[in-house]
């Protein structure tokens, strides 16, 4: 395959957009995990009510996070699969 060969081009720019969608993923995870340990770290060594009540926001939103950031990625991984296999129907 040369290197200006179209098909090459596509299916190098669906493995870049691939990697991009996983490392969306790695960053809300470690948003995410940020989160949890920021809350815990709240919950554990503080203890008036305020401070329980921000730990536990805190820890309920880096568990929010990570599960908003596994559905985006697994829509977007399907989007991205069902494009990459149109486009092989089309080259056929």
């Amino acid at each position: 395959m040369a290197v200006d060969d179209p098909t090459l081009r596509d299916h190098l720019a669906v493995e870049r957009t691939k990697l991009a969608n996983e490392r969306t993923l790695l960053a809300y995870f470690r948003t995410a995990l940020g989160m949890v340990i920021a809350g815990l770290t709240v919950i554990h060594f503080l203890d008036s009510p305020g401070h329980q009540a921000t730990g536990w926001t805190a820890f309920g939103a880096g568990v929010l996070i990570a599960a908003w950031g596994a559905v985006r990625y697994l829509r977007i991984r399907a989007i991205i699969q069902r494009e990459a296999d149109q486009a092989d129907g089309r080259r056929a």
